[in-house]
């Protein structure tokens, strides 16, 4: 809706062509698409860390991953809803905690529902960008958002509102944002 997946992917092939290793997770489970924004069509999926017999190292979750030409390893979203519940929240910390130590950035795409696996990822994230429109219903979406994050102990500090396609047409002018 407010285009996070698209400055997700530009976000992490800006950061590629700076010459950093950079990894791109869809946890907008439980159809996320970030695999469709990159052009990919992967092989795996996040749902393959629900394999009992599968330890979560960084050999594992590079051959997960599918490589987009601009260089950035993404990690796709299952494919269908039953396989995204397979996925827990202790087998996505755990991921993430190892790409952080493999990558120079970790981007994750996030779901717009609160669920066990976003919180986890939240809780390790070094800096929240919360993406909005310039309308009244998204910012009043926005500021409910803000409240929970407020509520889950998310410091402030780390967490940044974007205005995606702000224009001079917009219903909320950028005085009153702030408001």
């Amino acid at each position: 809706g407010v285009g996070a997946t698209v400055i997700a992917c530009q976000l992490a092939t800006a950061l590629q062509r700076l010459g950093r290793r950079v990894v791109a997770v869809d946890l907008g489970l439980p159809l996320g698409d970030l695999d469709l924004h990159f052009d990919l069509r992967p092989r795996y999926t996040l749902a393959q860390l629900a394999d009992p017999g599968q330890s979560i190292d960084a050999a594992y979750l590079q051959s997960i991953s599918c490589v987009h030409a601009s260089g950035v390893r993404v990690i796709a979203a299952p494919q269908c809803p039953e396989e995204a519940e397979a996925v827990t929240a202790k087998q996505i910390a755990n991921a993430l905690e190892v790409l952080r130590s493999d990558c120079d950035f970790v981007v994750v795409d996030l779901a717009r529902t609160w669920s066990e696996p976003l919180l986890q990822a939240l809780d390790v994230a070094d800096l929240v960008l919360l993406v909005t429109l310039l309308d009244v219903p998204t910012l009043h979406h926005v500021r409910r958002q803000l409240a929970v994050l407020e509520r889950l102990r998310i410091p402030a500090g780390k967490i940044r509102v974007i205005a995606n396609r702000a224009s001079s047409a917009d219903a909320v002018g950028e005085s009153e944002v702030q408001n």
